[in-house]
């Protein structure tokens, strides 16, 4: 399992907390075992996502995601087999 922790995002503030829940519903479209939670060690608070994917799989398929709902047209029978190749 690989360990990503996004901590750019600050789980302090509502925004935050979507932002964490967004990157999570994406990373959990191409693994559905993937679990979150929250580093609370510093002084702001921010998630942590557990994962089967590479942390360049997970980078890309959020910028990916937020490419598409910018109305952006994405190939995404190419993009499954990216996915998978990768999780070998």
């Amino acid at each position: 399992m690989n360990t990503i922790a996004f901590k750019g995002i600050d789980g302090s503030s509502p925004l935050g907390i979507l932002a964490a829940l967004g990157a999570m519903r994406v990373i959990s479209f191409h693994d559905p075992k993937a679990t979150m939670a929250w580093d609370c060690s510093a002084t702001t608070h921010f998630p942590v996502i557990e994962t089967k994917l590479t942390t360049d799989a997970c980078l890309r398929e959020i910028r990916l995601e937020a490419l598409r709902i910018a109305g952006f047209p994405l190939d995404y029978s190419q993009r499954k087999q990216e996915i998978t190749l990768e999780q070998k």
